[in-house]
């Protein structure tokens, strides 16, 4: 449902934060993830932390089937991450 594997290629890009301000990198991140969808691709979520919830719906749209199963197996939302709080939880 919210799997990152796939038939294609995968593509790591790691970015030097030293001599960039955070919203330097977050411009290009974002340039890059929109780049990403056109071509019908995914971001790895557990590597970044500048995808934002309406392109994680967009990468991954079985995404609220995977909410669904999680509301099942944890009614009372005890195993949350900061991941799935950013990307997921603002659709409950």
């Amino acid at each position: 449902m919210i799997s990152y594997s796939g038939d294609g290629y995968s593509l790591p890009v790691d970015i030097q934060l030293r001599g960039r301000d955070k919203e330097q990198i977050n411009r290009f991140a974002q340039a890059l993830f929109r780049y990403t969808i056109e071509l019908g691709g995914r971001i790895f979520m557990a590597k970044n932390d500048f995808l934002l919830p309406d392109m994680f719906r967009q990468m991954y749209p079985r995404y609220n089937e995977f909410i669904e199963v999680k509301k099942q197996l944890d009614p009372l939302q005890i195993f949350l991450s900061d991941m799935y709080r950013r990307l997921m939880q603002v659709s409950l």
